[in-house]
């Protein structure tokens, strides 16, 4: 961090949940504060059909996708954050 560096919020391109036909639930490790919420959310925002949701007390996110998403690929947009994914659980 350093000099109050606020993230900015990525907004997914489609903010309807009932839009996505997948939801997961993907317990991670390493988020303290809003901005390490938000660098999560936006790395998923960032790629089409795709918007999360991150619950810092409950120290997870969940996440909407359009078409099915493989685990790996979930985790490593987590891992690219610079977070560490643990288990992920298919809700939907």
């Amino acid at each position: 961090g350093g000099g109050g560096d606020e993230v900015k919020h990525v907004k997914p391109q489609d903010t309807n949940v009932n839009d996505y036909d997948h939801v997961y639930r993907m317990d991670i490790e390493g988020m303290h504060c809003k901005n390490c919420a938000m660098r999560i959310e936006n790395a998923f925002n960032e790629q089409p059909g795709c918007m999360a949701k991150v619950d810092l007390v409950g120290k997870f996110a969940r996440i909407y996708t359009k078409k099915s998403v493989e685990e790996v690929v979930l985790k490593q947009t987590v891992w690219h954050a610079g977070y560490e994914p643990k288990t992920v659980t298919v809700e939907k």
